[in-house]
């Protein structure tokens, strides 16, 4: 007997299989560039922050842990694609500043990421994608108004923060 017992589970199914084969399917991509999805998710917010960035403010706008953003940005730094600066008002405080190596990483990942959603949506309609979206997103708002009632954060993406939904 399939768990999937009801159209909700199903969908629920389709869109945790679905986050998990894209997460997949672009790491593999983006094998050959030697840069990871998290570590392009970090270069596309220092890109568009549009305001100094330390790490701590990397670790709330990913949600993932002062830890990972260290090791996600010395792998970036050896790289070349990122430089810490220390901020003349404050020593303790490191800037996180975008190369210009990691501007044309995001231009060669942006491409990788084109091409991809292209075929991923290659047999679905504008009007198909509208339609999935709308009903995504209120999903979305319930689950954000459940977590809320229950003392939680908003989440990765929502409403406050529309900048960490950049691919």
């Amino acid at each position: 007997m399939d768990i999937c017992e009801n159209s909700k589970h199903k969908f629920i199914k389709m869109m945790l299989e679905t986050g998990r084969l894209h997460r997949s399917v672009m790491e593999k991509s983006l094998q050959d560039l030697d840069c990871s999805p998290s570590q392009h998710r970090m270069l596309l917010i220092l890109k568009f922050s549009g305001r100094k960035v330390g790490q701590k403010e990397l670790s709330e706008k990913m949600k993932i842990s002062k830890a990972a953003v260290a090791a996600t940005l010395k792998k970036l730094e050896k790289k070349g694609f990122v430089e810490k600066k220390t901020d003349e008002e404050d020593n303790r405080y490191n800037e996180i500043v975008l190369t210009n190596e990691g501007l044309r990483m995001l231009e060669k990942t942006k491409e990788v990421f084109d091409k991809a959603d292209d075929l991923m949506f290659s047999d679905v309609t504008e009007e198909e994608i509208a339609a999935t979206l709308k009903c995504i997103e209120k999903i979305h708002g319930s689950l954000v108004a459940m977590n809320r009632e229950c003392g939680g954060e908003c989440g990765r993406c929502c409403e406050t923060d529309k900048e960490a939904c950049v691919k």
